[in-house]
């Protein structure tokens, strides 16, 4: 189940910080103003807080924390159909860990300083 979260707590901005490093105060500034969500999805193999933003039609993952990637993938790319948006992307600064994601057909699409950057077609 995914549920949108009012506020990001202090124990979900110490879970996110990692994954946000330097970016953070932007990132929760863009929660404050509403520019951007923050979302917790709750399986039995999964447990996993994100914040996502949209860019036109396509929807970002700003930042992802906790543990269940593998078994959240499909949940994750129904949440993100439900939400209209035509693409998927996301940075990462660890490609080498996105075996979750090995079978889906995300693309490089460049980096961004330290990060690498992938995006997929939602059909």
């Amino acid at each position: 189940m995914i549920k949108r979260l009012n506020h990001a707590s202090a124990e979900h901005q110490r879970k996110l910080n990692r994954a946000l490093k330097s970016g953070r105060n932007e990132v929760y500034k863009e929660l404050a103003q509403g520019r951007a969500a923050l979302w917790q999805l709750v399986t039995s193999k999964a447990n996993l807080l994100f914040i996502t933003r949209r860019e036109g039609s396509e929807l970002v993952f700003v930042a992802l924390a906790g543990s269940g990637l593998f078994y959240a993938v499909n949940a994750l790319l129904r949440f993100s159909k439900r939400t209209g948006a035509h693409t998927v992307r996301f940075h990462t600064r660890h490609p080498e860990k996105l075996e979750a994601l090995s079978k889906l057909p995300f693309k490089f699409a460049g980096r961004s300083g330290s990060e690498s950057i992938y995006r997929m077609k939602l059909l």
